[in-house]
């Protein structure tokens, strides 16, 4: 789902759902969250995005 965006993103959710066959169904693409979900995220989740951010900033 992500490559098909065509971007290279450092943060995307997406969000799926089974259909009646079994089939999988996108039901959001998120590339752009206020909250990132930190909390949920364990006890680096804050760590990780700065770090990838960094690297990010600095070209990997």
């Amino acid at each position: 789902m992500i490559a098909a965006t065509g971007f290279e993103l450092l943060y995307a959710r997406v969000d799926m759902a089974r259909d009646e066959e079994g089939g999988l169904r996108l039901m959001e693409l998120e590339i752009t969250e206020p909250n990132l979900f930190l909390r949920q995220g364990g006890p680096r989740a804050v760590e990780r995005l700065a770090d990838a951010l960094v690297l990010e900033a600095r070209g990997r």
